[in-house]
């Protein structure tokens, strides 16, 4: 959950698969697990490079939105 301007939280989901249902036995999870810690990584990375202080409420919901997608 992120925050707006006068603490209007945002929420968007991010979701992950979970690597521990990957195929490949233990390297087949364990690449998943590597794969998804930096799908959690780029996203964080884009979220920081984000005006935060200057978005307007939907412009961040809007924001938060495409890092999700990409």
């Amino acid at each position: 959950m992120f925050y707006a301007g006068h603490g209007q939280p945002v929420k968007v989901h991010w979701g992950y698969p979970d690597p521990s249902n990957a195929e490949g036995g233990e390297e087949g999870r364990r690449r998943a697990f590597e794969l998804t810690r930096q799908a959690i990584a780029y996203r964080l990375l884009q979220l920081l490079q984000l005006p935060l202080d200057t978005l307007s409420k939907t412009e961040l919901h809007a924001a938060l939105t495409q890092i999700a997608q990409s």
